[in-house]
């Protein structure tokens, strides 16, 4: 059972060219308490360009035992045209001890109707040392049907 007790966020700069945020949740979390804590840098030089790197901290403690599970990301976004973006996501967490590189180009050539093309690529940190673990690419269509 998952019920956080307290939440909160705070926010700068959503229509700047920079900013900050931070958010913290704390409360129950099944056989003891969950704390989150995030923080993010946002950049955006114009409206076609934004970058946001983020580092998260989950601190778990519970009767089975206790773990810190940690996150760090970064997010780029390109809007070429208001019909052809990438995005893409680098992240790391100490769980897993991967690094997962997620990197998707969309094309909406008619209102509802999308072409994805996504490159995923994990690795493996062991050491100070990436291997590749994971490699993907694919080629998605979605379609909108109206009756």
């Amino acid at each position: 059972m998952i019920s956080f007790i307290a939440a909160g966020r705070l926010r700068f700069g959503s229509r700047r060219r920079g900013g900050f945020g931070f958010r913290l949740r704390l409360g129950d979390y099944y056989s003891g308490t969950r704390s989150d804590y995030r923080g993010e840098l946002n950049w955006r030089p114009s409206r076609y360009f934004t970058a946001t790197v983020a580092y998260e901290l989950r601190q778990l403690r519970l009767a089975e035992g206790d773990f810190d599970v940690r996150i760090a990301s970064a997010v780029i976004k390109v809007a070429f045209t208001p019909d052809l973006t990438w995005n893409t996501v680098v992240q790391y967490d100490n769980i897993s001890k991967q690094v997962g590189l997620s990197s998707r180009i969309r094309w909406t050539w008619r209102p509802g109707d999308d072409f994805y093309l996504v490159v995923n690529q994990g690795w493996d940190y062991d050491s100070g040392r990436l291997g590749r673990s994971t490699s993907e690419i694919i080629l998605k269509a979605a379609a909108t049907f109206r009756f």
